[in-house]
């Protein structure tokens, strides 16, 4: 994995987690844990400042007050400065190491624009393979093939140097059947709302006659995606060597 630097922290200190950042097949699988455990356990791989976790936590506390939630982050850089006190870190390069847990240790996985760093992906998906239980699931987000067709930076996939590989949504899900994962939901991630694709499809048209390409960049986004999520599960033994 390629190493970013005392800069990702600054970057991504800031950034917040919210239940409109992710589908509702993924709420579903959390409200469903939520009323039926007393006890959780989830890992965040790229944990950054923890923003997933502490989302993670709120939301499954709002429905089960009494439910024991265990948070464990997981990133390349040394980020324990600004996460919560409730995190178990453990500074990890996925890349090159294994996961230091237990088999069949989480409940929930979340392992979002990891992917596109590493250099051997099957590694750490082996590796969440077998640290998540049987029935357990994990929210994947990464960026798409199409982040190489888009008009300027930010959003361009080798805008960010560390990036090495985008995936397309076929390859994706060729690539985790193979590993011996069951896709329960994978798309692009893009406006859910009608009112929110209105305003992106006029903001297309503005931007296109004023030649505003970050702000296309974005109206495209919304109204198509250019990222992808999948929402999987343990599967059969069909794993490839």
């Amino acid at each position: 994995m390629v190493k970013v630097g005392k800069g990702y922290i600054q970057m991504y200190k800031h950034i917040v987690k919210r239940k409109d950042n992710y589908p509702r097949t993924f709420l579903s699988y959390l409200n469903f844990l939520a009323k039926h455990k007393n006890k959780i356990r989830v890992l965040d791989i790229g944990c950054m400042n923890g923003s997933f976790l502490t989302f993670i936590n709120d939301y499954i506390k709002n429905i089960n007050p009494n439910c024991v939630v265990e948070l464990f982050g997981v990133d390349i850089e040394d980020v324990s400065e600004i996460l919560p006190n409730n995190i178990k870190f453990y500074r990890v390069d996925v890349d090159n190491e294994p996961l230091p847990f237990e088999s069949e240790t989480f409940d929930i996985i979340n392992i979002d624009q990891v992917l596109e760093h590493l250099y051997y992906p099957w590694k750490v998906l082996k590796e969440i393979k077998r640290v998540l239980n049987k029935e357990g699931i994990v929210y994947l987000g990464v960026p798409s093939h199409r982040t190489l067709f888009i008009f300027d930076a930010p959003n361009h996939f080798f805008w960010d140097i560390t990036h090495i590989k985008p995936y397309s949504k076929a390859g994706l899900e060729r690539f985790l059947k193979e590993l011996g994962f069951e896709i329960i939901d994978i798309n692009y991630i893009k406006a859910k709302k009608i009112t929110t694709k209105i305003k992106a499809l006029l903001g297309l048209i503005k931007n296109l006659l004023i030649k505003n390409y970050h702000g296309l960049n974005i109206n495209i986004a919304d109204l198509i995606g250019i990222n992808l999520y999948v929402v999987f599960k343990k599967g059969g033994n069909n794993e490839c060597g």
